[in-house]
């Protein structure tokens, strides 16, 4: 499994693109993106390109314009759908909807297709089940591929933090009972975030402040 992150925009916010890396009779491989952090797309268009990567789907953990903003030109460049589930669609539809002090232009764009809880994506031969947390948004989801023990979480959880709660639809009490869902994964997932460095279920479960204040 390929997994490059690229860390762009103001807020240091990843853009992530993964791949089973496993040829066609072509040659190409297939691949995805999960956020598209501002400033990303010519960065992954040169590994792409590197990797020889075809972009099958463009993957929203939700929809806060740190994650989306680069969800137009990368589509235009890949012609890939772009996944959000349907409660952070707006967000995409009205970047600057939110208030929020966004120093550079964002086109607005639209779902291909909507994310449900326990939806199964398929890129390649990688199978991500997404589930759904909310509490940092309302629409907001991880993705989680159990055969390679990896978890896409956004902003839900981080490396000794969890997602901020106090945004327009954020919820504590939804956050926590997303969190609780995400620590019944198994200890060796490799949690790959929004912001910050990877970490694991099992260091979380164990060392997280704001996991063990919550009572999770």
């Amino acid at each position: 499994m390929f997994i490059k992150g690229f860390e762009c925009g103001p807020l240091d916010t990843f853009a992530y693109l993964v791949s089973d890396t496993v040829p066609a009779p072509n040659g190409i491989a297939s691949a995805c993106v999960i956020d598209c952090s501002y400033g990303s797309t010519p960065l992954l268009l040169a590994e792409i390109s590197k990797q020889n990567f075809l972009i099958e789907k463009i993957l929203n953990t939700h929809g806060h314009f740190d994650h989306s903003a680069d969800n137009f030109p990368l589509q235009q460049a890949t012609g890939a759908p772009i996944f959000i589930h349907h409660l952070d669609e707006w967000r995409l539809i009205e970047p600057y909807k939110e208030n929020f002090p966004i120093p550079f232009p964002i086109t607005p764009t639209k779902a291909s297709t909507y994310l449900h809880d326990g939806d199964l994506i398929d890129v390649g031969s990688l199978r991500f089940e997404v589930i759904y947390t909310p509490g940092h948004t309302l629409g907001g989801v991880c993705f989680y591929e159990p055969r390679h023990h990896v978890l896409f979480a956004g902003d839900t959880l981080f490396k000794g933090s969890v997602g901020r709660w106090d945004f327009i639809d954020g919820n504590l009490d939804q956050l926590s009972h997303s969190l609780s869902r995400l620590m019944q994964l198994p200890d060796d997932v490799t949690v790959y975030s929004g912001h910050g460095s990877p970490t694991t279920i099992g260091d979380e479960r164990r060392t997280n402040p704001i996991i063990r204040q919550l009572g999770i």
